[in-house]
């Protein structure tokens, strides 16, 4: 069994065959801890963004737009950010 405060320790071939048994280092309830989380942000889409790790691989240009979106930013060209909503410039 991993223990957190073992993982310093822990090689990665050990704790993926540990994730593959259903062992996670992180508790029993991790997945439902996340499935939480997915399922809070369909139903309120304003205050919980949910990405996934796929979706930032396949749609990385979308992915970087929505976070400055959620956070009601927007990123003008030349890096410079100001508030939509605010007065942050």
């Amino acid at each position: 069994m991993l223990h957190l405060t073992k993982v310093d320790q822990a090689s990665f071939e050990r704790m993926f065959e540990a994730y593959c048994r259903g062992v996670i280092l992180y508790g029993p309830y991790y997945w439902e801890h996340v499935f939480n989380y997915l399922k809070g942000s369909l139903e309120d889409k304003d205050h919980i963004l949910f990405t996934k790790y796929e979706e930032i691989i396949e749609e990385q240009s979308l992915q970087v737009k929505r976070l400055p979106e959620f956070l009601q930013l927007s990123i003008r060209q030349g890096g410079r950010r100001e508030w939509i909503g605010g007065e942050l410039v």
